[in-house]
C-alpha cells in the first residue's frame, strides 16, 4: 500500500524547569558512600537525584509515560522502590540506574511504600484501600491485605516482630500478623483521618498524626504471661455472668451488659496476645491545619511533622539517660516542696516518679520555610544536630541544618534549590528567532533557556506574565502582564528595560508584525493596539569618583541606545479580546473575542472583512497558516474549528479533547498543526484531511498551558502546570495512521482489560487476604505463551528425533533439545511476579499436562526453585480437581516423593554453604583482628623508639 501523505513523529527531547514534584514525597539516600548528602525526588516521570551540597543534578532514573507518586529507600541503600499513577511498583539500582523489577498488583495510585529492616520485603498501599507486600528477593508478591476502607496513607514494618502497622483515611490503625495474614487489633481512638504513624527507635512507642493538631503517643510492649492468666480471668467472669442471667430473669438487661462488657474485654485481651498497645498521651502542634507528614530518622532521635503551613515542627526524643536525670530533677523538686510543708518525703524515689509524654520529648523551634512543604526527610548526627531536606510545594527543595540541643533556629547552612525551576505555571512561551533560546514567563518570573542543553541562562523577576514574544535581533524579550503593562527586558543585561503602561485591563495576547516593525496586543479592556519599535538615545554622564578633576574633560557624555514601543494605532471591539494574529502576508489581522465570535480585519485599513461564528463558549486560542489560507481556533467547548479565510467558511469542527483547548499552533509551511488542553494531551491534527495524527507520548501529567513551534518546524515546546516544560523533535520515523489507530485500540483494549476483576480462586473464602498479583496483559501474553508450549510439547514429545533438522523450528530457534526443555525455556522467561497470575487464568487440562512437565524436570533435579514454585501454586488453586481425578493421583504420588527428596537434598547443600560461609566469615574476623593488633603493637613499638630518641642525651667521652 503506497503512502500519499507522510507523517514524521515527535519525540521526547528532554523535560526541564522542574526539580521535584509536589505529589512525591523526598528520601536521602545512600549514594557513592554518603547518607547526607544525597536525595532523590520525583519529577513526573523520573527520579533525579541531587546534592544537597552543590545544589546541582548527579543523577536520574527514567520511568515510563507515568507520573512518580512515591518513593522509598532500602535500608542497605543499594536500592530505591519506586510507586507510579497506575499502581505499578518498580526497583532500580540506585548506582547503575538499572531497573531490577516490577511489581504490578495495584489498579490506583501507589499512596505508600515501606522496606522492613532487611529490604527483603517491600510494602505498598494504595488508593484502592489495599496493602500488597512483595517479595524483593524472588521478586514476587506475597499476599494481599484487605480490610482498609479508606486511602492507605502510611506503612511500617517493626523489627522485633513480624507485624506490619498500616493507617488510612478511614481512621482506623491496623496491626497485621504477617505469619498468618490477618488483623488482629484496629485501633478506633482516632476521631478524624489518620495520615501518619511511626515507631521509635526501640519500637516502645507509636506516633500517629491524623486531621487535627495532636499527635497521639501510644506504649507498645509484647505481651506477658499476665496478660494471658488476665485472660483466663475474664472467661471465668464471662461465665459467671450468663448463669447469672439465666437465674434472675428481673436482671436480665443488667446481666446483657455484663456480658457483653465481658466479651468486649474478652476480644480485646484476643487482640493483645501479639502486642500490648495502650494509649500514653497528645503532643499538640502549633501549626495549622492537618499532619501531612510525620518522620522519624534512622537513629530515632527527632520527630519532625509539618501541616499545611510553611513550618516545620521538631521534637527531640529523649534517650534513656536524660529520662532518668529528668526523673532525678523532678523527684528532688517534689522532696523540696513536701520539706517546705512540712510532710514527710521518704515515700518519694525517682523510679515512682512518671514522666508525662511532653516531658519525655522536648519541642525545638519551629522551622520556618519559604513555601508549604509537601514533605520532610531528616538524618541526625550523634553530635545533637539534625539535617533536613524539605520538599515545596512550588517546585523547589529546602535543605537545613538545626541544633536540637539548643532552642536556635537554622543556622547558616541553610540554602533554597529553586533556579532550576519556576516557582508558579509557566503560562507564555516563545522561541527565538534563530532558534538557538527558549523564553518561558510565570506569575513571578522570566527566564531564558538554550535550546541545546536545556540550562538556565537568564532569570529575571516580572510581572504575572500572559504572554510574551523576542522582539526582531533577539536581543530584547517583551512581557504582557495580568496588569495591562508591557515589560521590556534587556536579555544581556538580565534587566528590565521599560514599563509601557498598554492597556488597563490584562493582556491576553501579543504578535510580532510579520514585517518586524512593531507588534500587536489584544486585552480584556476591548481594544486592540499597534506598536511600532523605536530606538530612543539617553545622555549619561560618566564621573571619575577617583579623581578630583571637576572640569568638563572629567565628565564624558555618553549616549546609550535603548528599544521602546510607541502606539500607532487602536482598533475598538465589542467585547474582551482574548487572542490576536496575524497572518504571514500582513494582510488580514484574526481577533477572538469573549462574545464567542471571530472577527477578521485588513491591516492596512483595519476594515472589518469576516466574521467567524460557530463556537458554544469563547475561542481562547487561534493560529493562522504560514500560506494564510487556513486558521484554526480552540475553545472551551473541547473544539476545534478550522475556518477558510478567502470565504470565512467553516472547513471541519472537530471534537478534539476532553477538556478546555487552551492552545494550538500551525508547523510553518504546512497544514499540521497541534493543540494542548486542560486534559494534559498535546495531540497532532491534518487541517487537510480533518484527521488526527498522533497524540505526543509521554504526555504531561496536569493541564498543558501553552504550546508553541519552532520557526522551522523541527521542535516544539509545550508548558504544563506539573511545573514542567517539555521538548519535542521531529524525526525521521514515517508516522502510518493506521498503524496509530491500531495502537489506540491496543491501549484501550488494555485498559478494559486491566479493570476486569481478578478470577476467584476456589477454596479462598478470606475476606482479609488475597493474591498479590493482578492481571496485566503481559500476563495474559505469558499465558498464551505457555499453553503454547505445552501444545508444542503434546505433539512432538512421541516423535523420533535422528537429526537437529527434524526438529521443531521453534526446538531450534530456542537451541532446545526436547519440547521438555522448551517449556522450561518459556517458564524462565515469565517473569518471576506474573508467574502466578499466568498459571491462575491456564485452563485445567493445561494444567494437568504441566504437572507430567514438572514431574520429569524434578527427575532430571534442573531449575528446583522455579519447577516447585509452579508445583505448590497449581496444587493449591486446582486442589479439588486434582483430589477428584483419578488419572491425575500417580502423578501426585510420584512429584511429593521426588519434590521431598530433591527439596531435601537443596537443603542440605545451602545448610553446608551457609556453615561453610560462616566458618569463613570466622577466619576472616580473626585474621583481621591479629592485623589490627600487630599494626597496633608496631605503632606502639615506633612511638616509644621515638620517645626514647628525644629522651637521650649527648654521651660523654
Amino acid at each position: 500500500m503506497g503512502l500519499t501523505k507522510q507523517y514524521h513523529r515527535y519525540n521526547a527531547a528532554g523535560v526541564f524547569s522542574l526539580i521535584a514534584s509536589g505529589k512525591c514525597n523526598v528520601v536521602w539516600l545512600n549514594y557513592e558512600g554518603r547518607k547526607d548528602k544525597y536525595c532523590a525526588v520525583g519529577a513526573c516521570e523520573d527520579v533525579l537525584i541531587w546534592d544537597v551540597k552543590t545544589g546541582q543534578q548527579v543523577g536520574r532514573l527514567p520511568g515510563d509515560e507515568h507520573e512518580v507518586v512515591r518513593l522509598a529507600a532500602s535500608p542497605n541503600g543499594s536500592h530505591i522502590a519506586v510507586g507510579y499513577h497506575n499502581g505499578t511498583v518498580k526497583m532500580f539500582d540506585i548506582k547503575s540506574g538499572e531497573e531490577l523489577v516490577t511489581f504490578s498488583g495495584h489498579k490506583t495510585a501507589i499512596s505508600t511504600l515501606a522496606f522492613d529492616e532487611k529490604g527483603m520485603l517491600l510494602a505498598s498501599g494504595s488508593m484502592d484501600t489495599h496493602i500488597i507486600v512483595w517479595d524483593t528477593v524472588s521478586q514476587s508478591g506475597l499476599y494481599r491485605l484487605k480490610g482498609h476502607k479508606g486511602r492507605i496513607t502510611q506503612l511500617v514494618f517493626m523489627r522485633t516482630q513480624n507485624i506490619l502497622i498500616s493507617s488510612s483515611k478511614d481512621t482506623f490503625v491496623k496491626f497485621w500478623d504477617l505469619d498468618t495474614q490477618h488483623c488482629f487489633r484496629t485501633l478506633l481512638t482516632h476521631k478524624t483521618e489518620v495520615y501518619g504513624i511511626q515507631l521509635d527507635h526501640d519500637e516502645s512507642r507509636m506516633y500517629t498524626g491524623s486531621a487535627d493538631n495532636e499527635i497521639r503517643v501510644y506504649n507498645l510492649a509484647p505481651v506477658t504471661e499476665e496478660l494471658l492468666e488476665k485472660l483466663k480471668e475474664a472467661k471465668e467472669i464471662a461465665a459467671s455472668n450468663s448463669k447469672k442471667q439465666k437465674v434472675k430473669d428481673e436482671t436480665m438487661d443488667e446481666g446483657s451488659d455484663s456480658e457483653g462488657d465481658a466479651d468486649q474485654e474478652e476480644e480485646q485481651l484476643v487482640e493483645e496476645r501479639l502486642l500490648s498497645c495502650q494509649y500514653a498521651g497528645s503532643l499538640l502542634r502549633t501549626g495549622k491545619g492537618r499532619t501531612v507528614n510525620l518522620y522519624i530518622d534512622s537513629s530515632g532521635r527527632s520527630l519532625t511533622c509539618h501541616g499545611l503551613d510553611k513550618s516545620i515542627e521538631m521534637f527531640l526524643i529523649r534517650t534513656p539517660e536524660e529520662k532518668k536525670q529528668l526523673r532525678k530533677k523532678a523527684a528532688s523538686k517534689l522532696r523540696k516542696r513536701l520539706r517546705n510543708d512540712g510532710e514527710d518525703d521518704q515515700g518519694v524515689k525517682e523510679a515512682t516518679y512518671q514522666l508525662t509524654v511532653e516531658e519525655q520529648h522536648s519541642r525545638h523551634v519551629p522551622v520556618r520555610l519559604p513555601a508549604k512543604a509537601s514533605s520532610v526527610a531528616t538524618i541526625c548526627s550523634p553530635a545533637g544536630s539534625c539535617q533536613f531536606v524539605a520538599l515545596l510545594s512550588n517546585n523547589g527543595l529546602y535543605f537545613g541544618q538545626v541544633d536540637l540541643s539548643e532552642q536556635k533556629s537554622l543556622t547558616s547552612k541553610a540554602s533554597h534549590l529553586s533556579t532550576p525551576g519556576h516557582k508558579s505555571d509557566v503560562r507564555a512561551l516563545c522561541f527565538s528567532n534563530d532558534d538557538s533560546a527558549i523564553a518561558s514567563a510565570s506569575g513571578d518570573q522570566l527566564k531564558v533557556w538554550n535550546r541545546d542543553s536545556l540550562k538556565c541562562i537568564r532569570t529575571m523577576p516580572c510581572g504575572y506574565a500572559l504572554c510574551c514574544a523576542f522582539l526582531p535581533g533577539d536581543r530584547y524579550i517583551v512581557v504582557g502582564t495580568k496588569a495591562g503593562i508591557l515589560q521590556i527586558f534587556d536579555i544581556a543585561s538580565s534587566s528590565l528595560v521599560e514599563e509601557v503602561e498598554a492597556h488597563k485591563e490584562a493582556i491576553w495576547s501579543l504578535c510580532v508584525l510579520p514585517d518586524k516593525r512593531g507588534i500587536v496586543t489584544g486585552s480584556a479592556d476591548q481594544k486592540v493596539k499597534f506598536w511600532q519599535f523605536e530606538l530612543v538615545e539617553e545622555d549619561e554622564a560618566e564621573e571619575d569618583e577617583n579623581s578630583m578633576d571637576t572640569s568638563e574633560s572629567a565628565q564624558i557624555p555618553t549616549k546609550n541606545r535603548r528599544l521602546t514601543l510607541v502606539p500607532t494605532r487602536v482598533l475598538k471591539m465589542s467585547d474582551a479580546v482574548l487572542c490576536v494574529k496575524v497572518c504571514a502576508n500582513n494582510k488580514l489581522l484574526a481577533v477572538s473575542l469573549n462574545d464567542y465570535t471571530i472577527k477578521v480585519f485588513y491591516v492596512d485599513t483595519l476594515k472589518f472583512f469576516l466574521s467567524l461564528y460557530g463556537h458554544s463558549l469563547p475561542a481562547s486560542v487561534i493560529d493562522i497558516s504560514t500560506d494564510s489560507t487556513l486558521l484554526v481556533s480552540g475553545s472551551a467547548d473541547k473544539n476545534i474549528k478550522i475556518w477558510g479565510l478567502d470565504f470565512g467558511d467553516c472547513h471541519k469542527s472537530i471534537f478534539a479533547h476532553d477538556d478546555d483547548i487552551m492552545g494550538v499552533c500551525f508547523l510553518p509551511k504546512t497544514h499540521l498543526f497541534f493543540s494542548c488542553a486542560r486534559d494534559g494531551s498535546i495531540k497532532q491534527w491534518d487541517a487537510d484531511k480533518f484527521t488526527h495524527v498522533t497524540t505526543l507520548r509521554p504526555a504531561h501529567h496536569a493541564e498543558v498551558w501553552s504550546i508553541v513551534s519552532s520557526s522551522s518546524g523541527m521542535s516544539l515546546v509545550s508548558s504544563s502546570h506539573d511545573r514542567s516544560i517539555r521538548v519535542w523533535e521531529k524525526s525521521a520515523e514515517v508516522l502510518v495512521l493506521e498503524e496509530e489507530m491500531e495502537q489506540q485500540r491496543e491501549k484501550e483494549a488494555d485498559m478494559e482489560l486491566e479493570k476486569e476483576e481478578n478470577p476467584v480462586v476456589p477454596g479462598e473464602t478470606s475476606e482479609e487476604i488475597g493474591f498479590a498479583s493482578k492481571k496485566t496483559v503481559e500476563s495474559v501474553k505469558s499465558t498464551e505463551r505457555i499453553m503454547e508450549a505445552i501444545d508444542l510439547w503434546r505433539t512432538e514429545k512421541d516423535k523420533i528425533v535422528k537429526s537437529d533438522e527434524d526438529l521443531h523450528p521453534l526446538l531450534r530457534a530456542f537451541k532446545c533439545k526436547s519440547p521438555v526443555d522448551y517449556v522450561l525455556e518459556v517458564l524462565k522467561k515469565v517473569k518471576p511476579s506474573e508467574l502466578e497470575e499466568s498459571l491462575l487464568v491456564m485452563p485445567f487440562h493445561f494444567a494437568t499436562d504441566l504437572l507430567q512437565l514438572l514431574d520429569v524436570l524434578l527427575k532430571q533435579q534442573r531449575n528446583v526453585e522455579l519447577v516447585t514454585k509452579c508445583l505448590l501454586f497449581l496444587m493449591r488453586i486446582h486442589h479439588n480437581q486434582i483430589t477428584s481425578n483419578q488419572m491425575i493421583l500417580p502423578t501426585i504420588d510420584r512429584l511429593k516423593i521426588s519434590s521431598t527428596h530433591v527439596v531435601e537434598k537443596y537443603k542440605d547443600r545451602i545448610g553446608v554453604n551457609m556453615s561453610a560461609l560462616t566458618i569463613l566469615k570466622s577466619r576472616l574476623e580473626e585474621r583481621s583482628a591479629d592485623e589490627l593488633f600487630t599494626d597496633a603493637t608496631d605503632r606502639f613499638k615506633k612511638k616509644e623508639k621515638r620517645r626514647k630518641g628525644k629522651h637521650k642525651g649527648p654521651q660523654l667521652v
